[in-house]
């Protein structure tokens, strides 16, 4: 419509800038200057005047009245005309100069005016939207690129110059071989793959990161979006454009955080390595200690020997328990403890850990009585293992830490707003703990006074434990306490019911621990391979006295060639010997093709760290007691193996400790 006015126009109509540049002319003006006039740059033969002329027409937004003189090529040409301002953007001047006062056609100019003022009103919000766009460009430091597929050339922006160091080169177009040619060679392949997928238009936008070489000779990590902007009619691209970010920083934190997490990995197997060696050494001499003690024990002593005897075992035991402490919490802290959830009867365990305490409080004159709810269901779902191991140490503290008076233990169920809570407290009337040493209670070797660790022992790791074995059930731990009145340990975790498959297979469980301890039948042909020489002798010891025939060999090696020689009726396997390990052997005895194969075995291993009993299950052993051990838990295991009751029996192993621990603190 604009064109149309424009030209039809009677009226001879110049549109002007302040500076008097001409910026449009229609065809009436063009007839009426074009013989003896420059059009285009038409020279204002009083430039005042007409500047007087403007000034006034800003100021009254009506027409202006003026005569105008043009320069001709051999006089001045004057004309009657009339000036008026354009309502345009702030800050800029538009006028429009009509020269045929007398043919006006007054309709067609005011149409042609809001023609003229719409279309620059469009042409100033292009170049606003230029602006901005601009501005976002710099703000964000993107390189940008637009590829024309047909011609090949690629356009970039200064940007794009700048991230590569080609701050000089004026040429602000490329070619792909061009890139190729800065492309990492590593890169190319999925560089091409990237611009091939584009070609094909299968995917509006893609991503692709890459190294480019930077004019000084190193690598930038870019990443480069691109997205077809334009299609031919058969819908394959025309253009592609995009963008181009330097990502070399974020790369290389990438690799610096990857490293990192080598080292930490590398440093949490080594750790792992050397826990399982230390395990190793250290139960593997405290095998042939207590087993060796005990020996001792069941032989005619005078009561005075016993009483020796008796004490270099508690003291065994009790540097037994410091290194179980010490073992769970590094497992605990490399994150290497895993949490069960299998069926148990909550009020079954707190009644036998309450059991397994109780002479140790009688011998100190205490009364220990268990108050169980009968809110508390029957069964619930959870670990067993680790709870009996955390009442074991916080009633065992209990009576530890109280002189006189009573322990008590109640249990009941609580609703909180998510779930249900098992609920079990321990309360005392001893030496109770102080308001300011109550935050170190749950402290890393920490014991709420330095003098309690010369009174009552220990190597502060046991209330750490609790919290932490808590913590991972889900649950909480806590204390109240008042000093010289006593404590009450509290600790919370989710009761949840077992589904009655569940309930089954624990009672069927049950059934196989209550039996687990039932010695051998009858005397047996036993392999046993251990080559550590005390350790050998305590196992030889061990079965003889129980009647039992042993063939004992030093290796793995020998283990399996005593298979051709003999027929065992179980097999006791070391697992780190010389020349063949136990796990090698056993699956050597496994790959058989005769009977023999199928010959129970038997894992006693120093190594108790997680995952070792399931990968020696895996290796084909049927069943695993952990270093030291005694008599009556070997004779245990083979009833299992040779009647086929062997079951997951790592709770025995929990209440064997245990056991001992609650043995040594009360002597």
């Amino acid at each position: 419509m604009f064109g149309e006015i424009f030209e039809r126009a009677n009226e001879a109509y110049l549109v002007l800038d302040d500076c008097l540049a001409v910026i449009d002319v229609n065809r009436a003006a063009s007839k009426l200057l074009s013989t003896t006039i420059d059009v285009q740059r038409p020279v204002f033969a009083e430039p005042l005047n007409m500047r007087a002329a403007m000034v006034r027409a800003s100021s009254t937004g009506e027409w202006t009245p003026l005569r105008v003189e043009l320069a001709g090529a051999d006089r001045k040409h004057t004309f009657d005309a009339r000036l008026r301002r354009l309502r345009d953007e702030p800050g800029i001047s538009r006028y429009i100069l009509s020269l045929d006062k007398e043919g006006a056609d007054r309709g067609a100019f005011r149409a042609l005016r809001e023609e003229v003022i719409h279309a620059h009103a469009r042409s100033m919000a292009i170049e606003v939207t230029k602006k901005r766009l601009a501005n976002v460009i710099d703000a964000t430091e993107a390189g940008c690129w637009e590829w024309d597929v047909k011609s090949g050339e690629i356009w970039v922006n200064d940007h794009w110059r700048n991230m590569l160091g080609l701050e000089g080169d004026n040429d602000d177009t490329y070619s792909i071989h061009q890139w190729k040619l800065l492309c990492h060679p590593d890169d190319l392949g999925k560089g091409w793959a990237h611009i091939k997928t584009c070609l094909r238009g299968k995917a509006q936008m893609r991503v692709l990161e890459a190294r480019v070489r930077h004019e000084k000779g190193h690598w930038v990590w870019v990443a480069i979006n691109s997205r077809i902007v334009e299609r031919h009619g058969d819908g394959s691209p025309a253009v592609i454009a995009g963008t181009q970010v330097d990502i070399t920083q974020r790369m290389e934190h990438e690799r610096a955080l990857e490293e990192k997490t080598v080292q930490a990995e590398a440093a949490n197997i080594a750790k792992s390595q050397f826990l399982a060696t230390m395990s190793h050494e250290l139960r593997t001499p405290m095998n042939g200690v207590l087993g060796m003690l005990d020996v001792v024990l069941k032989t005619p002593l005078t009561e005075q020997q016993e009483d020796y005897i008796d004490v270099a075992r508690s003291s065994a035991q009790s540097l037994l328990r410091v290194l179980n402490d010490v073992l769970d919490f590094s497992k605990l802290e490399a994150g290497a403890v895993e949490i069960e959830n299998t069926p148990y009867s909550p009020s079954h365990l707190i009644d036998q850990v309450a059991a397994l305490l109780r002479p140790r409080a009688e011998e100190k004159g205490l009364q220990l009585t268990v108050d169980t709810g009968l809110d508390i269901p029957e069964m619930l779902v959870g670990d067993s293992v680790r709870l009996r191991q955390v009442l074991v140490n916080l009633i065992g503290n209990a009576i530890k830490f109280t002189d006189r008076g009573r322990v008590e233990v109640s249990a009941g169920v609580g609703k909180t707003r998510n779930s249900d809570q098992l609920m079990i407290t321990i309360r005392d009337t001893g030496i109770g703990i102080s308001e300011a040493a109550t935050p170190k209670l749950f402290k890393h070797f920490a014991q709420a006074d330095s003098s309690m660790s010369r009174r009552f022992g220990g190597a502060g790791l046991g209330l750490v434990i609790c919290k932490q074995i808590v913590e991972l059930m889900g649950g909480e731990i806590g204390v109240r306490s008042e000093e010289r009145i006593g404590s009450a340990f509290w600790i919370t975790i989710p009761a949840r019911i077992p589904a009655d498959c569940d309930v089954k297979s624990a009672d069927r469980s049950d059934k196989n621990m209550a039996s687990e301890a039932m010695p051998a039948a009858r005397a047996m042909h036993i392999l046993a391979a251990d080559d550590h020489p005390v350790n050998q002798q305590v196992l030889k010891l061990f079965l003889a006295s129980a009647g039992h025939e042993v063939v004992m060999v030093e290796n793995g090696q020998l283990a399996v060639e005593a298979m051709d020689m003999h027929s065992f009726d179980a097999i006791i396997m070391d697992i780190e010997m010389p020349v063949m390990d136990g796990v090698a052997a056993t699956k050597a005895i496994r790959a058989r093709t005769g009977a023999d194969s199928e010959t129970p075995i038997i894992a006693v291993t120093a190594h108790a760290l997680s995952g070792d009993r399931e990968k020696y299950l895996d290796a084909g052993m049927n069943d695993y007691v952990s270093k030291p051990f005694n008599q009556e838990e070997l004779q245990a295991a083979l009833a299992r193996v040779v009647e086929g009751r062997a079951v997951d029996h790592a709770d025995t192993r929990t209440e064997r400790a245990e056991n001992a621990t609650v043995a040594a603190s009360a002597r």
